[in-house]
């Protein structure tokens, strides 16, 4: 299955320090039918900004416009439950241990 999933940038005023906006961070997509969630995806995100100067003067200066993404697609973190498709059977999440596959 491949998918294309377009989102806005998040808004960085929201980000307390200057220093969270580079580094490594994730996107984490989950799936749900009926209110059970059936599959989640988790991909690793690496912010850094394309023309960084070295050392601690530029951890404190970041452009947000010279900010990079680079969304690791080839290695996601894939999660699968299992869930009462046909609504009769009353299992929880809690009780469903999801099987992990690479």
């Amino acid at each position: 299955m491949e998918f294309t999933l377009e989102s806005n940038a998040p808004d960085h005023s929201r980000i307390p320090s200057s220093e969270d906006l580079l580094g490594v961070t994730a996107i984490m997509l989950s799936v749900m039918y009926r209110k059970q969630e059936f599959f989640r995806a988790g991909f690793y995100v690496y912010n850094y900004q394309s023309e960084q100067e070295e050392g601690p003067a530029a951890r404190q200066a970041v452009d947000i416009e010279a900010v990079q993404r680079n969304v690791l697609t080839d290695k996601p973190r894939i999660f699968r439950y299992e869930i009462a498709w046909d609504g009769l059977e009353s299992r929880s999440k809690t009780g469903s241990s999801p099987v992990m596959t690479a």
